[in-house]
């Protein structure tokens, strides 16, 4: 199943997160403005909040709409041309319900205010999260976003993704593609 959803950026980041079980890590309350953000950023429990399954972040992106499609327990469709980057492998664990939104939600929380409902089923995942960006014929970038590939697992996954990725693909990824150990460039 493949699903797209289309979320704007305000504040950097986008952020997967199953909101009653981040609640329930906060204590069974979140109180409206809490910036759990700097919080995490700050502490250990934003590597606990991600080995637990509770949250993906794409981190440190250019603010802009992107496109965030969901495959689950099925191959991107994607030509690998327009893959700019890849990074996982996230676990995710959905006991409820699964949200998308705007990093910004993380910084000054209201519960449902711009949060995109995504329709995946319960259970635990290994995700990978990857990066997009299809151009036109003159090198323009027409549509770009990201994949998150959720496959089904039997208990939650380990986390081997790294916050350090370079998560961006608005640059023209011919200039962004990484380097591959192991190959000269030619001069």
């Amino acid at each position: 199943m493949k699903l797209r959803y289309n979320v704007i950026t305000d504040f950097n980041g986008i952020v997967i997160f199953e909101p009653d079980r981040l609640i329930q890590f906060w204590g069974g309350q979140i109180q409206e403005g809490t910036d759990l953000y700097t919080h995490f950023m700050s502490s250990d429990d934003g590597d606990e909040v991600i080995n637990r399954g509770i949250i993906i972040p794409i981190l440190a992106i250019t603010d802009a709409g992107y496109g965030v499609e969901f495959y689950i327990n099925e191959k991107s469709d994607r030509a690998p041309k327009e893959i700019v980057f890849e990074n996982g492998i996230y676990p995710l664990h959905v006991k409820s319900r699964l949200v998308l939104a705007d990093l910004a939600v993380l910084k000054e929380w209201i519960e449902n205010l711009g949060w995109i409902f995504v329709d995946v089923p319960r259970g635990y995942y290994g995700v990978i999260i990857r990066g997009f960006a299809h151009e036109n014929r003159k090198g323009h970038i027409v549509d770009c976003g990201y994949e998150a590939i959720l496959e089904s697992k039997r208990s939650l996954p380990k986390y081997t993704a790294t916050q350090e990725a370079n998560c961006q693909v608005l640059i023209p990824h011919r200039l962004a593609r990484p380097h591959r150990a192991g190959k000269g460039r030619k001069s």
